[in-house]
């Protein structure tokens, strides 16, 4: 179960972020206790499915301003070999699965206000912080007016703003 859902979110995920994801998802496996099995439970969102999660209550991201349709964000979940069922209650240890993201170059730490207007902290999501949403979403809209090759000039574009980010402060 978690081994084939863990290979085809790292499959929909930008280079990049694949990399940072098995860093991090190592650095999480030797923090984890031995009954709980770490693994990515979501990564590439499209908009009809955005749009269910919001309908559910599971987000209030608009259609075309979550990362995750962008292939720069993801979640890792845990599951409980021995409940055999999904731990959603390990807070102690989501506070170091993210901090554990964000050592490796990761925004963590999001939240959204549900419908109601409470305060959802997202602690499974981590993403790859290359540029604001609203920007993503213009380049990439922007890009796929060019047929087939548009994904492989917004990969490269996204590649771009990951370098001239990590390497702002380090080249004169």
């Amino acid at each position: 179960m978690t081994h084939a859902s863990s290979i085809k979110v790292l499959s929909e995920l930008h280079p990049i972020v694949v990399e940072k994801a098995l860093v991090h998802m190592d650095l999480v496996r030797h923090h984890s206790p031995k009954d709980l099995i770490p693994f990515f439970g979501e990564g590439h969102r499209p908009d009809s499915i955005q749009e269910q999660k919001n309908l559910a209550g599971l987000s209030n991201a608009p259609a075309g301003l979550s990362f995750h349709k962008y292939r720069l964000a993801y979640h890792i979940l845990f599951y409980n070999k021995l409940e055999k069922k999904m731990d959603w209650t390990s807070y102690s240890l989501f506070k170091t699965v993210q901090d554990l993201g964000a050592s490796v170059g990761l925004k963590t730490g999001i939240w959204w206000l549900n419908k109601d207007g409470k305060r959802v902290d997202d602690w499974q999501h981590f993403e790859l912080d290359v540029a604001p949403i609203r920007e993503v979403k213009a380049v990439y809209e922007g890009l796929m007016q060019n047929g087939p090759i548009g994904e492989l000039l917004f990969e490269k574009w996204v590649t771009k703003k990951y370098l001239e980010r990590r390497f702002e402060n380090e080249i004169p």
